[in-house]
């Protein structure tokens, strides 16, 4: 019984797999258009989307990257290896400072990324690293949940439910 049940299972995950695959396979054929495929990049594109920055500059963005990286390691091995000689109250605030380096070291780098794309003239990206540098600044602050907006959403879902049958 247990052997004729799990060889069900086998084909039907078998039979599924065929079709996933089959399913992938069919949505990432190309239609060929006038010669060109569909989607497909020349170069001249590549070029104009592509910014380029002196390889120098960019060399010194990725050292200083790689400095607040070491940096932070080791300040957190430091706080590591000071940590195991404490106790229990004192390694709460030890893996906090923890938390801390590695969340300062992380908004470090989000503005290091900043300077590069302004140094590469692509201002979008750079806006983007800033807004996750103050996201990572000032995280949104948590909501504590409330049981009646679940119990809300639980009678709506409810109501849906009874309504579709």
């Amino acid at each position: 019984m247990y052997f004729v049940l799990a060889l069900r299972r086998g084909i039907l995950a078998a039979v599924l797999s065929v079709a996933l695959c089959a399913t992938l396979a069919f949505a990432q054929t190309d239609e060929v258009v006038e010669g060109n495929a569909r989607g497909a990049v020349s170069p001249e594109n590549i070029e104009s989307s592509v910014r380029s920055i002196d390889a120098d500059a960019d060399a010194v963005f990725e050292l200083r990257i790689q400095q607040i990286r070491e940096d932070a390691q080791r300040q957190v091995a430091d706080l590591q290896a000071a940590m195991q000689s404490r106790g229990d109250q004192e390694r709460i605030s030890y893996l906090n400072a923890i938390q801390d380096v590695k969340r300062d070291a992380e908004i470090s780098i989000l503005e290091v990324r900043r300077e590069q794309e302004l140094a590469r003239g692509d201002v979008e990206l750079a806006g983007e690293f800033a807004r996750a540098a103050d996201m990572m600044r000032n995280p949104a602050p948590r909501v504590a949940p409330d049981p009646g907006v679940d119990q809300g959403r639980f009678e709506e879902q409810r109501t849906d439910n009874s309504s579709s049958r």
